[in-house]
């Protein structure tokens, strides 16, 4: 009767099976980036509105985000890139190196 050997480590076994889910992950959101732009891929509505997509449009940027960060690189503020004024960022920036 043949035996079963391990050849590999219990760690790497173990990263190998974790890396499959994330990988899996990587590439269903790298998908939804994709199908966001109508100029890329032509959907029906029923299969935009069945995965929560929002085509992207000049009034609708994807993913277009401002990000306040401290010195020690901790985001304190965050907001959509259309509400940025010159007023508000510099009323943020006063604050933080006031801080």
């Amino acid at each position: 009767m043949k035996r079963l050997e391990r050849k590999h480590p219990l760690a790497i076994r173990w990263f190998h099976w974790l890396n499959f889910p994330l990988l899996a992950i990587m590439i269903w959101s790298g998908t939804l980036i994709y199908w966001a732009n109508p100029a890329y891929v032509k959907l029906p509505q029923s299969v935009w509105k069945a995965f929560g997509i929002r085509p992207q449009s000049n009034a609708l940027e994807h993913s277009a985000h401002v990000v306040v960060a401290d010195t020690d690189g901790m985001q304190r503020v965050g907001f959509p890139f259309d509400h940025l004024t010159p007023e508000g960022l510099g009323h943020d920036m006063a604050k933080l190196a006031g801080a």
